[in-house]
């Protein structure tokens, strides 16, 4: 953790949160989690990442690089969860960056992006085999990964 990026795990479900922007280090802390997280859940990972409104586009090699760890996540993630919250503009130009990012990765796995992690956690859970009950222990995680995050600042 590090305050450009928070990661944590809730069963087999890899939290991501980025606040300020997405970076190369960032992303490489975590892939790594999620491959560590791997070693407990071989049937697979499902990612929830979180993106904070307004936040500069990631730059072409943070681009790059989450298209490399993409094609390498795909066979072992059940699913990719993208958290894209703020004003329209703002979500639709990340979900045009997002997008480009597809194109490159042609991912084999499921991946959706939602304007609110309240949206987004039945379909996480749903892709990582859990009940859509489970949605209040899963928010309770997300919430404590921000939160340890926010303490840095």
């Amino acid at each position: 953790m590090s305050v450009d990026h928070s990661v944590g795990a809730w069963n087999n479900i890899l939290i991501a949160y980025f606040p300020d922007r997405v970076t190369v280090a960032a992303l490489a802390a975590v892939h790594g989690a999620n491959l560590a997280l791997r070693a407990s859940y071989p049937t697979g990972t499902t990612t929830l990442s979180l993106l904070r409104a307004g936040m500069p586009m990631p730059r072409s090699d943070a681009r790059a690089y989450a298209a490399k760890i993409g094609r390498e996540a795909t066979p072992h993630l059940r699913g990719e969860c993208i958290i894209i919250d703020g004003h329209p503009l703002w979500a639709r130009t990340a979900r045009t960056v997002l997008y480009t990012i597809e194109l490159l990765v042609t991912p084999l796995h499921p991946r959706a992006v939602f304007d609110s992690a309240e949206q987004g956690y039945p379909w996480a859970l749903e892709r990582a085999g859990h009940a859509e009950t489970e949605a209040p222990a899963l928010r309770e995680a997300t919430h404590t990964i921000i939160a340890a995050n926010h303490r840095l600042r």
